[in-house]
């Protein structure tokens, strides 16, 4: 689905996904297709954008089909992939950002999905380049008020078994504020002190892994992208 604020040409098509096996054909699951032209990079410049979606996910794409059809963002790229990409145009210089939830860590741990922290990923166009990056100056927003979120956590908190998840969340929310704003040290200091529960090695550990392969992550932080398997 595109949220967008400029017009856009838009057409949504419904379309089937066949399940994984001939006795689970009758359990196929919907898939929405839309696509609209835009004018992202200002000027007379049209681009075309197309979102597959599913219930909790989709796949973005952004073709310039002013020039010479270069794919100028896939999502897939970048193992985004929500219902929705929004489009919007930050620092006033006539050329979009668009921007994606990071899911890495939905439901992660004794964490709800709706509890689960999703940060915000702003993508640039990079004219060097012809494609949308993430832009790390974006993430500084998520300092904002940080200082206080802080202060308000309790590093001597006991939680009742049914109210871990939110533990981890208010912790983890802050832990990747810090990280993806490029202040590692400051977010792993903070979380070595507000979260103290036993199985804490086993948290730690699984959140670096994550991180380790997560994209967006792995390009703040300037380490080679990992390979992916073409679709």
């Amino acid at each position: 689905m595109l949220a967008v604020g400029l017009p856009l040409v838009l057409v949504a098509v419904a379309c089937t996904v066949p399940s994984r096996s001939a006795s689970q054909a009758s359990e196929q699951s919907a898939a929405n297709r839309d696509f609209g032209f835009a004018s992202l990079l200002g000027g007379e410049t049209k681009q075309l954008i197309v979102s597959q979606t599913v219930p909790r996910g989709g796949r973005h794409w952004i073709v310039d089909i002013s020039s010479d059809g270069a794919t100028l963002f896939d999502s897939y790229d970048w193992d985004l992939g929500r219902e929705e990409v929004c489009v919007h145009d930050f620092d006033g210089d006539g050329i979009s950002e668009i921007s994606m939830l990071l899911t890495s860590f939905w439901g992660f741990g004794a964490m709800s999905m709706a509890e689960s922290p999703m940060r915000d990923v702003v993508f640039k166009y990079e004219a060097n380049v012809r494609k949308y990056m993430p832009d790390k100056s974006a993430f500084l927003r998520g300092l904002t008020d940080i200082d206080e979120d802080v202060r308000k956590i309790d590093p001597n908190e006991n939680p009742r078994e049914g109210s871990k998840g939110s533990y981890l969340a208010t912790r983890l929310d802050i832990l990747l504020r810090y990280v993806y704003a490029g202040r590692d040290s400051y977010g792993w200091s903070f979380f070595d002190r507000a979260y103290n529960l036993t199985h804490k090695r086993d948290v730690k550990r699984e959140i670096k892994r994550i991180l380790d392969s997560e994209p967006v992550y792995r390009y703040v932080y300037g380490l080679q992208p990992l390979k992916r398997h073409s679709l």
